[in-house]
């Protein structure tokens, strides 16, 4: 049994780097209903890029093998890069 467990929402996204036009998917849980999610970059002032309100993404365990090979959850959300300029990006969820 798994003792891993970061908090009652958690997600990752994949692939971790794309190029205007590409997309990546956010592989999400939530233990307490439909999140909000946020995706900004950082910067001298933080820009918001995409966001989604109350998007229902499911409540799924973390397996066993978690720390070792990964969750493996489905794809809650896909986001398709626009003119973001290049930086680090932040994707809170809430």
């Amino acid at each position: 049994m798994t003792t891993f467990h970061p908090g009652p929402v958690a997600g990752y996204a994949w692939p971790q780097s794309v190029e205007p036009g590409q997309s990546f998917a956010l592989h999400l849980t939530s233990e307490t209903g439909p999140l909000d999610i946020e995706i900004a970059r950082i910067g001298a002032r933080r820009q918001v890029v995409w966001e989604r309100r109350g998007l229902d993404v499911g409540n799924h365990p973390y397996p066993d093998s978690v720390t070792h090979d990964g969750c493996d959850w489905p794809v809650a959300a896909t986001v398709t890069v626009g003119q973001w300029p290049t930086g680090y990006y932040e994707i809170a969820l809430s």
